[in-house]
């Protein structure tokens, strides 16, 4: 059996039922960077100072700068096109709930878990936590289409 076959056939064994199934969960740790930031406030053109600048910020609430949420919600993405469904995979629709800010320099995990499969159609859950308090920041659900080629083993 070459390499290629033997990936091949791990890469089936890994997408069955057992894999793609209500329960199952991934996850991406990341910390958010000022310079990411500055990066994401140009390109979206959401200059708002709570998130760029020190001393603006300082003065907020928060006291410090904060991420933006659209940040945590594609750090969610990551781990529905890397993981959890993987590869392939399209949003059809998400909601989400922030409830508390992530920090510039924080670690935070984004987890989604499946809740159900209909079709090629998934339903998930998805949060993103303090990755070291475990703080609830952001809480929420998304459909995705599945992959023909990871459904098929279903």
């Amino acid at each position: 059996m070459t390499s290629m076959t033997m990936l091949l056939h791990i890469r089936r064994a890994f997408c069955t039922r057992a894999w793609l199934q209500p329960g199952s969960k991934a996850s991406l740790t990341k910390v958010f960077m000022a310079d990411e930031v500055q990066t994401f406030s140009e390109i979206s053109q959401d200059r708002n100072p709570i998130h760029i600048d020190p001393e603006y910020a300082a003065n907020t609430r928060f006291g410090k700068c904060i991420v933006h949420g659209v940040l945590l919600n594609g750090l969610l993405s990551a781990v529905c096109s890397t993981k959890l469904p993987g590869p392939g995979a399209v949003y059809l629709s998400q909601e989400l709930k922030f409830l508390a800010p992530a920090f510039v320099g924080q670690s935070v995990t984004a987890e989604v878990e499946v809740i159900d499969i209909e079709r090629l159609v998934m339903t998930l859950s998805t949060t993103v936590r303090e990755t070291d308090t475990l703080k609830l920041l952001l809480e929420g659900s998304a459909k995705l289409v599945i992959p023909k080629k990871l459904a098929r083993g279903r």
